[in-house]
């Protein structure tokens, strides 16, 4: 994970300029990846509540946005940019913000602090500054998760004493979980034309996530006995295929259990890659079972 820093100044004359400009370490690997669930799959009970504007100040004297969330596949894409800015109330010789980011993964019920991020310090205007920004970046953000940030501003007067004080909120940044979901969808199976202790066996998977998946294995066990592989080369998030094998015939009311990627090689959206055991189909020849 990647922080950048960023403040300007509009000073007393308008002039913009960049007053602290400090590139956060990588901190790739502080954070494991999001991947709990809430009981019944829920994810972020609480992360697209915007919280009111506690501090009782006018938006115009003090705001905290969320400037931009990047979503995408690759972790090294995924970013949150925050903005707090500030201008100055009677009294005022330095202004000071903090921008504090705050996640919440899956299962979480509340945020937390993002201890990768940093608590980031108070920065400072330089004196007659009219018009104070503090932009925040994050990024490398894990996914799925959830991400806003708390800012914290205060207005300095003679001898640095705080002659105001102000909390705002920003709107929230969701990293969806980018990887793809490869779930059963349906098992055909009808006798075999040349044989009756075989049967053709038609098995649906479909990707339920949001990534591409492949290549992977299926398995197939008839009656408790496995059978070879199926493969699929590929499968695009949304997709889905049919993959056709033939087998022995399965005993009424004996169990086919199918199987998607049982090495576990792709790594999966929560509900990705679990079996699905049913009873044969063949007790009526030709059923469908989803």
């Amino acid at each position: 994970m990647g922080v950048t820093d960023l403040t300007t100044a509009i000073p007393a004359i308008g002039r913009i300029g960049c007053a602290v400009c400090v590139v956060g370490i990588g901190l790739a690997g502080l954070l494991p990846a999001a991947s709990a669930q809430t009981p019944g799959g829920q994810p972020f009970a609480h992360s697209r509540a915007v919280g009111a504007q506690p501090g009782g100040s006018s938006a115009t004297l003090a705001s905290a946005t969320l400037e931009q969330c990047a979503t995408a596949a690759d972790p090294t894409a995924r970013s949150a940019t925050f903005n707090g800015q500030m201008s100055t109330v009677p009294g005022t010789r330095r202004m000071a913000m903090q921008i504090v980011v705050q996640e919440q993964t899956v299962g979480d019920v509340a945020f937390r602090s993002l201890t990768a991020a940093g608590i980031g310090g108070w920065r400072r205007s330089e004196v007659g500054v009219k018009i104070y920004k503090y932009v925040r970046q994050v990024t490398d953000l894990p996914a799925p998760g959830a991400y806003r940030a708390i800012v914290m501003f205060r207005w300095l007067g003679e001898k640095g004493r705080v002659v105001k004080r102000a909390v705002r909120r920003t709107a929230v940044c969701v990293q969806p979980d980018e990887r793809p979901k490869l779930v059963v969808a349906q098992v055909l199976a009808t006798p075999s034309s040349g044989s009756s202790q075989l049967a053709e066996y038609h098995v649906v998977v479909r990707n339920d996530g949001r990534g591409a998946a492949g290549p992977f294995q299926v398995a197939l066990s008839v009656g408790g006995v496995a059978q070879p592989s199926l493969t699929v080369a590929s499968l695009d998030a949304g997709a889905r295929t049919m993959l056709d094998t033939r087998a022995p015939a399965c005993a009424a009311g004996s169990q086919i259990e199918v199987t998607p990627d049982p090495a576990h090689l792709i790594s999966e959206a929560p509900g990705g890659g679990q079996s699905d055991t049913l009873s044969c189909p063949l007790s009526e020849p030709g059923v469908s079972t989803s």
